[in-house]
């Protein structure tokens, strides 16, 4: 039952379920109710009683109950509707969705409401709201954002695109380092929210957050090698049980021509593991068990930091030791009792055994040994120090030099160009390095919007007018807001919108442009521009100019023999005026 009646401000009470916690523009509403003397739009309560006391609970209309305050009403509008718990959850998460100005953290919020308290799913989530179940998983997912991370996107200090690379790393600990990482690197910058640094973002985290489970040491299967991590192939921080690792669990289709992705992630597919913490861990426990298999033998085994000493990245022997198999038919000659102890070196990178005696022992048995050349790192001279110092002072030198001569060029070309009209040799300049800062992922939707092959693209440019010119560095300014990942739907393409308002496009031509069959790369390739001089004098009724252009394009379109034309000629002569 519901109906609509005037209640006191002090009857009323904000619902503790409102995903909703931040409110703006309430000085301007509360102006606006001063103005009109009432408020239009009744605000929609519930009856509820709390401490003994009824009243009634706000299910929407927080802002204007709060802008009816400060204007100095007493009363406001209501609607009075019976609701459950459940049901004013779900009407405010669904209200809050048509809403441009919700966080989307505040949007998060009400999904995992209505998970904890009414067990709902990701899956029933999305059926209710309309969503896809990347979408709700990915709001969710912000919510695992450390506080850090999470109050700088409320904020508005980092993006919410950006919060969900961090947040999806899923552990404090992870994210705590991955923050780390993005301060250190001179490229990734949190400043303007992360919007210009979001690939270099993405692409260091996918670095050092990112291991391919093919490459595992270890059984990754084997639940019991770690058991509080488990069995990697079921584990939620696996790509493939991850939605919000729609980046990185890519299918073959999504490579370039030269086989590579476009986010050039060192890792990609359904088998990548997230947390490397735990990657290291398992490897950790796997080479201790194998070292322990190897000492039940009777070997004597060299592990962990002693091995990195024995063994270099490349798989060479060093630290004293010398492979047994360089020095074994030595060995065979000398007495039993003189032989060296055999040793087992674990490399700790592979896991990978080598077997090895010391130097010294082989020389106490009588073997001559050739011992391996030490590396400058190790036994560096004073004077090779001061030497390579020295050579790299001048080479830094020589480099400061060429940079000032750059710089003077530079300062004189400019000069120059100050009083110069600008001309087809600055656009085109111009127009070559916007297209060298368009990421490769975008490159072909550049090349589809004119019309020609993605490797033909640059030699295009050398081919467009002053005009196109203009356009085709506008396109490279624009083409990054159009591709979207799966998990940032709700990242807003703020350059393209803005564009669109300049020049007045509204939301009826781009549904009419989608409805326009979409022109072939051929056709596009082949289409003449009409020049604006033309295009001028057309409108004016007036006889085109000539164009050399125009009149070896229309030659090409248009082939005609000359007895074609001198037949054409005459029947002109022979048809009276």
């Amino acid at each position: 039952m519901e109906h609509i009646t005037d209640i006191p401000l002090d009857h009323l009470h904000e619902s503790p379920f409102n995903p909703r916690r931040t409110f703006v523009g309430i000085d301007e509403l509360a102006a606006n109710i001063v103005a009109e003397g009432r408020i239009h739009e009744p605000l929609l309560v519930r009856p509820t009683t709390i401490a003994g006391i009824d009243g009634f609970e706000i299910v929407f209309g927080h802002r204007r109950f709060r802008a009816a305050a400060a204007a100095g009403l007493l009363t406001v509008p209501c609607m009075v509707r019976t609701m459950t718990d459940a049901e004013a959850r779900s009407a405010q998460v669904a209200e809050n969705l048509q809403r441009a100005d919700v966080h989307p953290i505040e949007e998060a919020e009400g999904f995992q409401a209505m998970i904890d308290a009414d067990n709902l799913t990701l899956k029933d989530l999305a059926a209710k709201f309309g969503k896809s179940r990347s979408y709700v998983h990915g709001r969710v997912t912000l919510l695992k954002a450390i506080p850090t991370i999470r109050m700088a996107c409320l904020a508005g200090e980092v993006g919410t695109e950006v919060a969900l690379l961090f947040a999806r790393l899923r552990t404090p600990a992870l994210q705590e380092k991955a923050l780390e990482y993005i301060n250190k690197d001179h490229h990734a910058k949190l400043e303007d929210s992360g919007q210009r640094s979001y690939r270099r973002i993405r692409a260091v985290l996918s670095e050092k957050f990112s291991l391919d489970l093919k490459d595992a040491i270890f059984d990754i299967e084997d639940e019991m090698l770690v058991p509080a991590a488990g069995h990697c192939v079921r584990c939620w921080k696996r790509t493939g049980n991850a939605p919000e690792f729609d980046d990185i669990n890519a299918p073959a289709d999504r490579k370039d021509k030269y086989g590579r992705y476009p986010d050039r992630a060192p890792n990609h597919g359904t088998d990548v593991c997230t947390d490397p913490d735990c990657f290291a861990e398992k490897k950790k426990a796997h080479l201790k068990r194998e070292a322990a298999k190897l000492q039940e033998a009777g070997k004597v085994v060299v592990q962990g930091a002693k091995a990195r000493q024995a063994i270099d990245a490349c798989g060479n022997i060093k630290g004293g030791f010398i492979k047994l198999a360089d020095v074994r038919d030595a060995l065979k000659k000398v007495a039993k009792d003189a032989k060296p102890t055999v040793v087992t070196i674990q490399d700790p990178r592979n896991g990978k055994t080598h077997q090895v005696v010391k130097i010294e022992e082989v020389k106490a048995a009588g073997v001559k040994v050739k011992e391996p050349a030490a590396s400058r790192s190790q036994f560096e001279s004073e004077a090779d120090r001061k030497k390579r110092e020295a050579a790299h002072a001048k080479r830094m030198a020589e480099v400061q030099a060429e940079l000032d001569t750059r710089m003077a060029l530079l300062a004189r070309v400019r000069t120059a160009a100050a009083v110069a009209p600008r001309s087809a040799f600055d656009l085109q300049m111009v127009a070559q390095v916007a297209y060298s800062g368009v990421a490769w992922e975008n490159r072909g939707l550049l090349a589809d919007l004119h019309g020609v092959e993605a490797d033909a693209l640059q030699a295009h440019i050398a081919t467009l007018p002053l005009d196109a010119l203009t356009l085709f560095i506008l396109d490279c300014a624009l083409i990054e807001n159009v591709r979207v990942p799966a998990y940032a739907l709700d990242r807003k393409p703020e350059q393209l919108l803005a564009a669109a308002a300049h020049y007045g496009v509204s939301d009826a031509d781009t549904s009419q442009a989608k409805r326009r069959p979409r022109p072939s790369r051929k056709d596009s390739a082949t289409a003449t521009a009409i020049p604006a001089e033309t295009e001028q004098a057309l409108e004016a009724g007036q006889e085109a100019p000539a164009s050399s252009s125009s009149d070896e394009t229309g030659s090409e379109q248009h082939p005609r023999n000359d007895e074609q034309q001198s037949a054409q000629g005459e029947t002109r002569e022979a048809t009276p005026a």
